[in-house]
């Protein structure tokens, strides 16, 4: 992935497309929104009224206008009250739903402003580490992170080196790590420590520890019990607990890619549907849309490594060079249950049903 950070003006910048730190309105605001929208000009104005709003967390594009960027892509970051109330995971979503409208419209670069840090008063060093992570989720993606005084564009540098020093791969001998907060909670909690300290956050209500446990026995990674904490009840403040919690454990001892799944250090292997059925694994390959995995093989060719998706019909096969390309490409499938293979720059083939 290319990151830079820089020290400027985001109206500027040359980029395919810039982020706006928006407000729910999308009609202009202080600081980095009213900068954009006075650069843009009023064309800008009268496109984002046809938006009817947007929610926190989510994001909207629009041209760009007199910006030097062809497109802007606007999101509303959430307001500090604290950090129980989600500001975590609603400023990723601010990130990663900007990327994904990157990768739908093919923008192969973008910069960001520092979401939310201004006067939402979300505290910079914990944005820039959430910022960081989720921007490297999408390895393809050029990007800038546009920084308007020293402290931020140092925070952001900080950030940056921390994360390639604990998870980043930078030659194929490396290792991926993976954080608990996408790691099968199954796993997780194999460390019986862990499991009784955030067994303990739910505590005083049984109902949160009933459903706690059931997701546990279900193998859901945390990222999909957070999304699930809608339909099933759970609070806000009692998954940002876990998470805490997770995220301490984490700092200790983080967890490489070959230890939480042994069976990739072999040459041959399959997965079926059993060994996949708690998550709905997806492929996403671009001109040729997307596919639900069946099974998934893998073994050693002379081309290099050898995955086989086996799909309803036909198998899709991808032949990866490098072990840290696969680690990651597993990661995405394993963890989240999708992967985009444009974002890894591959492309596959499909084949006949044997």
């Amino acid at each position: 992935m290319s990151f830079r950070v820089v020290l400027g003006d985001i109206t500027k910048i040359h980029a395919t497309a810039i982020v706006n730190a928006a407000n729910c309105s999308l009609l202009g605001g202080g600081g980095v929104d009213g900068a954009i929208h006075r650069a843009a000009g009023p064309q800008l104005l009268e496109e984002c009224r046809k938006l009817n709003g947007c929610e926190t967390g989510q994001a909207k594009m629009t041209g760009g206008y007199r910006l030097l960027a062809e497109y802007v892509i606007h999101t509303p970051g959430p307001v500090w009250r604290g950090g129980n109330y989600g500001e975590a995971a609603l400023l990723a979503s601010c990130y990663r739903n900007c990327l994904k409208i990157a990768v739908e419209n093919q923008i192969k670069d973008i910069a960001f402003p520092s979401i939310s840090t201004g006067i939402y008063g979300y505290p910079l060093p914990e944005a820039a580490e959430i910022a960081v992570r989720t921007l490297h989720e999408y390895p393809a993606i050029e990007v800038q992170m546009v920084c308007f005084d020293e402290r931020t564009k140092r925070a952001y540098e900080q950030a940056e080196r921390a994360y390639r020093k604990k998870y980043d791969c930078t030659d194929i001998k490396e290792t991926v790590y993976i954080e608990y907060e996408n790691l099968p909670m199954k796993k997780v909690f194999k460390n019986e420590a862990l499991k009784r300290k955030i067994l303990q956050t739910a505590k005083d209500k049984e109902k949160e520890a009933v459903l706690i446990q059931r997701i546990i026995q279900a193998g859901t990674t945390f990222r999909q019990y957070v999304y699930l904490r809608g339909k099933e009840g759970l609070e806000t403040g009692t998954c940002e607990k876990i998470l805490a919690a997770m995220r301490e454990e984490d700092e200790k001892r983080p967890v490489p890619m070959m230890a939480a799944y042994p069976f990739l250090k072999q040459d041959c292997w399959s997965l079926g549907q059993r060994d996949i059925s708690y998550m709905k694994v997806r492929v996403l390959t671009g001109e040729d849309g997307q596919f639900d995995i069946e099974e998934i093989q893998r073994k050693k060719t002379k081309e290099g490594t050898e995955l086989l998706f086996k799909i309803p019909g036909k198998r899709y096969r991808l032949v990866l060079e490098h072990t840290v390309a696969e680690q990651k490409l597993l990661k995405c499938l394993l963890l989240d249950g999708e992967a985009d293979l444009k974002r890894f720059g591959l492309k596959g083939e499909y084949m006949p049903e044997e």
